[in-house]
């Protein structure tokens, strides 16, 4: 397996989680539930990945967060805005991880212009806590990458020689 398969399938696994995560609201501090899939698929956007791949990854995540049965604004945002974030983020100057955290407060923003631009307006200190809350777990998780990234083998193969994937 090379280095971004293992870096795909790693994003994957978080999407999944983070999906469970945001839908049950485990960890909201003081009612602020992370936007865990968006801040997730920020991070996995950081590695260049491929476009299917990522695609894929953000389709799953869009999917598994509707809370509504027929059309759901905040999974549609959180595709658009995190398919935005894969050509974005990548030609934005600087650090790699600034630019991350700089996107996932846009991104945040974004989020809610396009699913209920009002709650912006009425609860701007939510939506500044969020844009935090955010940041935090999509560093954590570009940490964790950037860690498999560097660290894993550049193929994993058995014994005889054959790759396993």
């Amino acid at each position: 397996m090379s280095k971004k398969a293992a870096v795909f399938f790693l994003a994957l696994i978080f999407v999944v989680g983070a999906a469970f995560i945001q839908t049950k609201h485990f960890f909201a501090v003081e009612g602020i539930v992370p936007n865990a899939v968006l801040a997730i698929l920020i991070a996995y956007a950081a590695f260049a990945p491929e476009v299917l791949l990522y695609t894929a990854s953000a389709l799953l995540g869009a999917s598994l967060i509707r809370f509504n049965i027929g059309f759901d604004f905040v999974a549609f945002a959180v595709f658009i805005i995190a398919f935005a974030a894969l050509f974005t983020l990548p030609r934005l100057p600087g650090r790699r991880a600034i630019n991350m955290v700089v996107t996932v407060i846009f991104a945040t923003l974004g989020v809610y212009a396009i699913s209920d631009p009002g709650f912006i307006r009425e609860h701007f200190v939510t939506v500044l806590w969020e844009m935090v809350y955010n940041s935090v777990v999509s560093l954590g998780a570009y940490l964790i990458l950037l860690f498999v990234e560097t660290h894993a083998p550049q193929t994993i193969r058995s014994q005889s020689g054959r790759s396993h994937f």
